[in-house]
């Protein structure tokens, strides 16, 4: 599993917090011909928040980003939550919404983890990710509604996954 360039965090409603997500899954070895992956789960927190205020995260469904039949550019559901196998040939990308419900992101450094849980007697797949937001940030994504970090921007001031003020 790798992450993305790109993670997006928006929200659907005044009452939610929702962030998007598109791994990578590949099978690298041509012997191991398909492997499963039953479960997705993600955890994200303000760095030096008290612990038991961390959003509660569920994957809510999958779908794409793109250009919207009556304009301008969003999110159109494809499916649900669902366990799906990823082939030698097959590597899967799909971009997942997760939400936690009564939360809204804030300025601060946030710390990420999304888990892929596979078969029986396998270890999960986890990758750890930072996201930098400002307070400019908060205004984009309050006039916007969601809005995109990157971790491949040249000579950022930081590995975390940022979103220049001047956007």
């Amino acid at each position: 599993m790798n992450l993305p360039s790109i993670i997006r965090i928006g929200a659907e409603s005044p009452e939610s917090f929702d962030v998007y997500l598109q791994p990578s899954f590949s099978v690298p070895r041509s012997f191991d011909s398909t492997a499963r992956i039953s479960a997705v789960q993600f955890a994200f927190s303000l760095e030096g928040a008290v612990e038991t205020r961390a959003p509660n995260f569920y994957w809510h469904d999958s779908g794409i980003f793109g250009q919207l039949d009556e304009g301008g550019f969003g999110w159109t559901y494809a499916s649900d939550p669902a366990p799906f196998i990823v082939g030698h040939q097959e590597p899967q990308r799909p971009t997942i919404r997760f939400i936690a419900l009564d939360e809204r992101i804030s300025p601060g450094h946030w710390t990420g983890t999304i888990t892929a849980a596979r078969g029986p007697g396998q270890e999960a797949l986890v990758e750890r990710f930072c996201v930098v937001v400002s307070e400019a940030n908060i205004l984009d994504y309050n006039a916007f509604g969601i809005i995109d970090f990157r971790n491949d921007i040249p000579n950022a001031p930081t590995d975390c996954y940022w979103r220049p003020d001047d956007w």
